[in-house]
């Protein structure tokens, strides 16, 4: 699971004296947001929109 493995970096990383970091995660990614929102991170700095052309048919 990707979203764990990071949240163990960054609980790590906070115990080794780091104190900040930041993730890119997808908005539509619910889980992953819930599971950081319980860890402590609250302010979304970016958000990105990505133009995507047409399918090829």
């Amino acid at each position: 699971m990707p979203g764990a493995r990071s949240a163990r970096c960054c609980v790590g990383a906070a115990g080794e004296g780091a104190r900040a970091a930041c993730l890119q995660v997808v908005a539509a990614n619910t889980p992953a947001r819930a599971l950081y929102r319980a860890l402590g991170f609250e302010r979304e700095l970016y958000r990105y929109h990505y133009r995507v052309g047409p399918e090829p048919g």
